[in-house]
């Protein structure tokens, strides 16, 4: 199974700016005007996570077992273990879980931090009842890290259990530089000269996205499109669950 290429990048910035790199807001960096506190780095997290809460519970979420695929430094999964019992927060980079680990304190003592290299969930079958995942599958290189990742979503599933995850998707979100074809050439030749600045930018087709879904064997597969505090735009998400 290949890894996914955007690895390397995430795991320079967890080395160099784990806040910045979750949080990407101009002059929040670390040595910038006004670097990201835990406190503000946090309240961001809270407020965000409460507009997706509120339409994953019209579609439906459990409250035993949530993973979260790439938890960087604990900003959702602080919000997570508000809602559920336990929860398995996993990630590329061991500095934004070593990170996480140190800034979430009493409140991780009901999360298990997992370094993941490849796709796969470290869990055993039918073991939880919810997986989520936000601004993650936006920077893999294709998406077949995201099919192989919904899979597993299926696998650790119990019947019922359900999955929300964001992706920018084509014709809803404005065509930036960001993902445009020039930007991406671009950082394949950095990526060749060792540079890890750049992080790869993705958007998809709203069909290839429920196709993927429904191959996971995952059902009631739907995109909801609203606004989340904290983050400009519409938010694309997207719902299944086990049957």
């Amino acid at each position: 199974m290949s890894r996914p290429g955007s690895n390397r990048e995430w795991i320079f910035w967890g080395r160099h700016d784990p806040l910045f790199a979750v949080a990407s807001v101009p002059g929040r960096e670390a040595g910038g005007d006004a670097p990201w506190t835990p406190e503000e780095f946090f309240e961001t997290g809270r407020q965000y996570f409460a507009d997706v809460y509120r339409h994953w519970q019209q579609f439906g979420v459990g409250s035993a077992h949530c993973v979260e695929i790439g938890c960087g430094s604990g900003r959702i999964t602080r919000q997570l273990v508000e809602h559920f019992r336990r929860v398995t927060a996993v990630d590329v980079s061991p500095d934004q879980l070593q990170n996480a680990r140190r800034l979430l304190g009493e409140d991780g003592r009901t999360v298990d931090l997992k370094l993941v290299s490849e796709p796969v969930l470290p869990l055993p079958d039918s073991s939880c009842d919810g997986v989520f995942s936000c601004e993650v599958f936006q920077h893999f290189d294709s998406h077949r890290p995201i099919a192989t990742y919904l899979r597993e979503a299926n696998r650790v599933l119990v019947r019922g259990g359900t999955v929300c995850f964001q992706l920018p998707v084509q014709g809803v979100h404005p065509a930036l530089f960001l993902s445009s074809r020039p930007r991406l050439a671009t950082l394949r030749i950095l990526r060749l000269l060792g540079r890890r600045r750049m992080m790869m930018y993705r958007q998809y087709p709203t069909a290839l996205v429920l196709d993927l879904i429904s191959r996971a064997k995952l059902q009631d597969g739907e995109m909801r499109l609203f606004h989340a505090r904290g983050h400009s735009g519409l938010h694309a998400y997207f719902f299944a669950r086990k049957a």
